[in-house]
């Protein structure tokens, strides 16, 4: 967790606390110090990689945590799924998504949305 900046190593640092204090077997799972850190790294590239970007996605993944009858701790995958909200179609940033025949975006949209992305993963 070298190459993150260190408000994302502490989010990490927090989300694993959280997970042992949730997941009583979890030293199971984990043989050494390395063990620790990889999957810390494995968090970190799952937030990345799926735009985890906000604290209330990652409090709605510790809460599934907690409300999770498994002693183990999760995958990477598993509180990944646990982080995104639910699929529906009733809030309005999602009726966006439904629309057919879009236009293309123009040059200006793009390098907006490219500014935003970067944004993201240089705050991760």
């Amino acid at each position: 967790m070298n190459n993150i900046s260190p408000e994302a190593a502490a989010l990490i640092n927090h989300v694993f606390k959280s997970l042992c204090g949730a997941k009583p077997s979890w030293r199971g799972g984990f043989k050494t110090n390395d063990d620790v850190n990889a999957y810390k790294e494995a968090l970190a590239l799952t937030f990345m990689e799926n735009g985890i970007t906000t604290p209330d996605q990652v409090l709605k993944g510790l809460a599934e945590v907690r409300r999770n009858d498994s002693p183990f701790m999760p995958s990477t995958g598993e509180f990944l799924k646990w982080c995104k909200p639910e699929k529906t179609n009733t809030r309005p940033e999602h009726k966006l998504l439904v629309c057919e025949n879009k236009p293309p975006a123009t040059d200006e949209q793009r390098e907006q949305a490219h500014k935003i992305l970067k944004d993201l993963r240089d705050s991760l």
